[in-house]
């Protein structure tokens, strides 16, 4: 597995690709992507379908948009940064502090969707919508789903096995978002657009971030382990 991550402080993206097994302790060979101020983190997307993973970045701050880093034609030119592309996507642009994005198949049309976290004022849960012209930025739409106030982390489970995608997520700051919560797809096409329904899970009260699943008792269901930091 290769990397690929947001460096905050220095406001670019950058990706370091995996040398095998036996090289893993030494120096990976690396690209820095491109310059994305107020970068928070950084995830792989082949957002066109044409072979060559791309690089989702979100970034918050004053920047608040969501830049697609597209790979470059050629796999030999991957590591020359000359050579990779940023745009913004924009339907983001200004809209919020983007904190985190997951690739997520939502409506089984076109291509894979974005489903994205925010922070701050008026920030939400939501999804991008792939167009039939998934190299067209312009036409992708944005769809809040869900209010939240700090989003730490998404992951995309089927938590109620009825054959969809859920979202679970982890909102550390104080109020009626805050814990860890799942949000129920809806599945229906014309109402994935609008509200899901939030149920807690946990957490509520609690500076909860980073969060994964894991069955941690073998009983067959995946547990939650989520660190908080209340003071």
């Amino acid at each position: 597995m290769d990397i690929t991550t947001g460096w905050e402080e220095e406001g670019l993206t950058k990706i370091y690709l995996h040398p095998g097994y036996k090289l893993a302790k030494q120096k990976w060979l690396s690209v820095i992507v491109r310059q994305t101020p107020s970068v928070e983190d950084a995830v792989f997307f082949d957002i066109n379908n044409n072979g060559r993973v791309d690089v989702i970045s979100s970034t918050e701050g004053r920047n608040k948009k969501v830049y697609v880093n597209w790979a470059p034609d050629n796999p030999d030119d991957y590591l020359d940064s000359s050579k990779w592309k940023t745009e913004i996507l924009p339907a983001s642009d200004g809209l919020m502090q983007w904190m985190f994005a997951h690739p997520a198949q939502i409506d089984s049309k076109h291509g894979t969707d974005l489903i994205v976290g925010s922070k701050g004022h008026e920030a939400k849960i939501g999804w991008f919508q792939a167009p039939e012209d998934l190299n067209n930025l312009s036409h992708w739409n944005w769809y809040p789903i869900n209010p939240a106030g700090w989003v730490i982390s998404l992951l995309l489970r089927g938590i109620d096995e009825d054959g969809d995608m859920d979202i679970v997520a982890s909102d550390r700051k104080p109020g009626e978002t805050n814990g860890v919560r799942w949000l129920e797809n809806p599945r229906k096409a014309t109402n994935q657009r609008q509200l899901w329904d939030s149920h807690l899970m946990g957490g509520r009260g609690l500076d909860v971030t980073f969060l994964d699943m894991f069955d941690m008792d073998g009983d067959g269901l995946e547990d939650i382990i989520v660190p908080e930091a209340t003071n």
